[in-house]
């Protein structure tokens, strides 16, 4: 075999070593760094890990907190209502007393009647009148005196100047009355109105709890 052949295939090989030992640098340094990369991605990990954990700690007592918060809410919503619904209850408690003693009956709306209403015919008793509160006696045939009919005296206050005398007396009274039944008629309204209101507000308190439940219920944690 030719030494120049030989001495060919030497320089052939020579260069393969280097570019082979170039190579084995570049995985070399290639290895240094991703062992490096690896060392860093490990102490990330282990904190995502430590981090997650107390995501899911806080996630849960979140949870938590905002079941206790709902009930709360619900409970102090509860109470108010019940508050609310004490308070009208004495309103109209007050409002029943105060026309109960004037007369009243703020269930059936009934009042006193006008000066010019029609009373009934009584025989006798205890009547209420215009006027006030007046005793009736029946005219009776028996007397003191037996079975004869008693002639009474005549009823000089029964004729148009006593009615008129009495009418000009009594005009004051009527006014009064009449200024009281107003004045309980406005009450009763009153009443009336909070009825209305807080059947109003009752409705727009459910709707309320409603719409909040429901959207509890549709919320998913991520």
């Amino acid at each position: 075999m030719p030494v120049e052949q030989l001495e060919e295939e030497n320089k052939t090989l020579r260069t393969k070593v280097r570019v082979l030992e170039e190579e084995l640098k570049h995985r070399n340094a290639e290895c240094v760094r991703l062992r490096d990369e690896l060392q860093l991605l490990s102490g990330v990990m282990r904190e995502n890990d430590s981090q997650r954990q107390l995501i899911d700690t806080l996630r849960e007592e979140l949870e938590f907190s905002r079941k206790s918060h709902a009930e709360a809410v619900e409970a102090l919503n509860v109470e108010e209502k019940q508050r609310r619904n004490e308070e009208h209850r004495q309103r109209m408690a007050r409002v029943q007393l105060q026309l109960s003693t004037s007369g009243m009956d703020v269930k059936t709306g009934t009042s006193p009647q006008a000066g010019g209403a029609v009373l009934p015919v009584v025989t006798g008793g205890v009547v209420p009148t215009s006027s006030g509160v007046e005793i009736i006696c029946k005219s009776s045939n028996i007397s003191s005196l037996g079975f004869a009919p008693v002639q009474r005296p005549p009823d000089f206050a029964g004729s148009a100047y006593g009615q008129f005398c009495k009418g000009v007396a009594n005009s004051a009274d009527l006014v009064e009355e009449e200024d009281e039944v107003s004045r309980l008629m406005a009450m009763a309204k009153d009443g009336a109105m909070l009825d209305i209101k807080h059947a109003e507000v009752t409705d727009g308190e459910e709707n309320e709890l409603l719409e909040r439940y429901k959207a509890l219920k549709l919320w998913k944690p991520n």
